[in-house]
């Protein structure tokens, strides 16, 4: 039994469980009311379809009812949430907005960061970008923000669906996750700091998501990779602990995919100690061993194929709407690695592994 205790709500497996639960309850002596079905949390409307087997999560209402709060429901409609020709700069701080765009700047900006933790998640980077500067923006900040407010106006429509995953005839199914990470290198034009982007899928369904600056500033893009691909691994081994604990199979080793050569290298094969990622903390060995132990098996996609992309930068109007229907399983993912793409994979990283060993040889009788 799961229970989400602000709004009561109630998830069961079974309604003997549901009925062993009302009986606890009223044994001790509590009064409740069973409201039936619930159709709306946390402002999301929830639709179910039980015939499909599939569960539709909306933030229409809440988005409009947010722009229109504030005045802004005659906003120009946007096709992308950040453009490609965009500058985000913290520099642009100094040039203050006013008392009042403040607290408009702020209350969009929880509304908006709401909207993109549960139904929106292609607005994460742009989100996460604007929340840098959320104590003092500045007046190009607030025309950034109002960018994605324009846009999610525009796909207030667009929803996130949940789909049943279809039994085998033996009765029990096998879950596949997959996992796709991404790093945009030292992205930030103020501390040159990177950003870390990840997806992680079941059956399709998203399952997780994150953007976030990394805390410390990388000195190359395989290690801004590294840094990445440890945060996507660590929501992986949570998931398959979760899986596990709960009862359920899923396929083994997980794929996790990432479209840096370099960084799959170290992460799978490469010496531990290589001059050029020794000085890489060692928190990030961590990964090393989950590969290693063969729970998780890192493969390279191609950039046009990484969703993870999404969370890292802006993006075409092209590539930015097919990667967010894949987010809200309006098309399926369809970079799951087969046979061939693996042992290409292998073999990159093989490659990569022979080239690092020469240079450093050759290095090192030039000393």
């Amino acid at each position: 039994i799961g229970l989400w205790v602000d709004d009561h709500v109630v998830s069961y497996s079974s309604p003997k469980i549901l009925e062993y639960l009302y009986q606890s309850i009223t044994k001790a002596g509590y009064e409740y009311t069973d409201e039936g079905e619930w159709s709306k949390i946390l402002g999301m409307n929830v639709r179910y379809d039980r015939e499909k087997g599939e569960i539709v999560v909306s933030h229409a209402q809440y988005i409009k009812k947010l722009l229109y709060m504030l005045g802004l429901q005659k906003l120009p409609l946007k096709s992308v949430p950040v453009k490609t020709t965009m500058q985000f700069s913290i520099a642009d701080c100094a040039d203050a907005v006013s008392a009042e765009d403040y607290k408009l700047f702020r209350t969009l900006l929880g509304g908006l960061g709401h909207v993109a933790r549960w139904t929106h998640p292609e607005l994460s980077f742009g989100v996460s970008q604007v929340s840098q500067v959320m104590n003092s923006p500045g007046k190009k900040h607030l025309e950034y923000l109002k960018d994605i407010a324009g846009y999610i106006h525009n796909a207030c429509e667009k929803v996130l669906t949940v789909r049943c995953s279809t039994q085998s005839s033996e009765g029990k199914h096998v879950y596949r996750l997959l996992g796709l990470t991404d790093a945009d290198y030292a992205g930030c034009t103020t501390t040159r700091r990177s950003r870390s982007g990840m997806t992680w899928f079941m059956d399709d369904n998203l399952v997780g998501s994150a953007s976030k600056m990394q805390k410390t500033v990388s000195l190359s893009t395989a290690e801004a990779e590294y840094v990445a691909m440890v945060h996507a691994i660590t929501f992986g081994k949570w998931a398959m602990s979760l899986l596990s604990e709960l009862g359920f199979e899923y396929e083994k080793p997980v794929r996790l995919l990432g479209d840096n050569v370099a960084a799959n290298a170290i992460v799978s094969h490469a010496n531990t100690n290589h001059r050029y990622t020794k000085h890489i903390d060692i928190k990030m060995r961590y990964c090393k061993e989950i590969v290693r132990s063969g729970e998780i098996d890192v493969v390279y996609t191609n950039t046009d194929e990484n969703v993870a992309d999404i969370m890292t930068k802006a993006l075409p109007k092209g590539k930015f709407v097919k990667f967010r229907d894949i987010l809200l399983h309006q098309r399926p993912v369809d970079v799951y690695p087969d046979e061939s793409q693996i042992k290409y994979s292998l073999k990159k990283v093989f490659n990569e592994v022979e080239d690092d060993i020469e240079l450093e040889d050759h290095e090192i009788g030039d000393e």
